[in-house]
């Protein structure tokens, strides 16, 4: 039996890609830093204590709507109270880049690899950290995936995952603008 991030990078189409997308991060990092994927685990790559060092990898999480990338931020923002939350607003920037991909795994249909939209993005990071894994073992550039937050238009709202790592000569990710929402302290 094929394991399911296997039968999933044989079941979805590789594409180049090219176009801009949004993040929000904080201020510490520059707009196409990953450093801070470093810290801790996402959907989409393993990092900080819950793994070895030689399984960890840094990704660039982008998404192509600067709306979903705001409720990207909140939606992993947790924090007991609003008090929190606000401060934790105040000290981040929405960033647009242009990203030019040569080698990207599409998930955006997973039905292709027999798997439903919740299987990728349900509270369980199990089954697209092992797709992520094995995606940047096998040198792909980039996911494209269905956002987890349920905004946008459905279909054409995504977000871009960036092995930045595994970038190849030709492709790129450059800054286009940044800017520092207007809210007081």
């Amino acid at each position: 039996m094929i394991d399911p991030a296997a039968r999933v990078l044989r079941s979805c189409p590789e594409i180049a890609w090219d176009g801009d997308v949004w993040r929000v991060h904080t201020r510490r990092y520059s707009p196409p830093d990953p450093g801070g994927s470093l810290k801790s685990q996402g959907r989409w790559h393993r990092g900080g204590p819950s793994f070895p060092p030689d399984q960890i990898f840094a990704t660039l999480y982008t998404t192509v709507s600067d709306a979903v990338a705001t409720w990207e931020y909140i939606r992993h923002s947790r924090r007991s109270d609003a008090d929190e939350m606000w401060l934790r607003l105040t000290s981040v920037n929405l960033s647009r880049l242009h990203v030019r991909l040569s080698v990207a795994l599409d998930l955006r249909d997973p039905t292709l690899a027999g798997l439903t939209v919740n299987d990728l993005t349900g509270d369980d990071y199990a089954l697209p950290q092992a797709i992520g894994a094995e995606a940047f073992a096998r040198r792909f550039e980039g996911l494209l995936v269905p956002s987890a937050t349920g905004v946008g238009e459905a279909g054409r709202d995504f977000n871009v995952i960036i092995y930045t790592e595994n970038l190849r000569p030709d492709s790129l990710i450059t800054s286009v603008e940044s800017k520092t929402p207007n809210l007081p302290t």
